[in-house]
């Protein structure tokens, strides 16, 4: 099995097979090879936004939850917290009850609160 190739970092480059270079969709800087930490070292010293929202994609699992208000309720954000989500990317108006509801109950796994883990 081969090395994982997923990494946001490859998205800021071109990489060029035949002459086993990366090329900076930004800047044009010319960088050997195509490895993940070679790229993310360019972003980090030559474009800092860049680099901080590759890191901030590595953080987040991306969530996409399409439900009626009116049929929420607390397992909704059990299912997301299970699934490595955070209850702060779930921020509306319409979910603010069902998620104060979620925060008074505990998760067997790690034995905690889900308002300890988000403080």
């Amino acid at each position: 099995m081969g090395r994982n190739r997923e990494n946001a970092s490859r998205e800021f480059f071109k990489y060029n097979k035949t002459d086993n270079k990366s090329t900076c969709n930004i800047c044009k800087a010319v960088i050997k090879r195509d490895h993940a930490a070679n790229l993310e070292r360019h972003l980090k010293r030559n474009h800092n936004e860049e680099f901080e929202s590759v890191q901030q994609r590595k953080k987040l699992k991306y969530i996409v939850i399409t439900v009626l208000p009116n049929a929420l309720d607390s397992s909704v954000f059990w299912n997301v917290l299970v699934t490595g989500a955070f209850l702060s990317m779930l921020e509306s108006d319409h979910l603010e009850e069902s998620r104060n509801d979620a925060c008074e109950e505990y998760i067997s796994a790690r034995r905690r609160k889900i308002s300890d883990i988000r403080d």
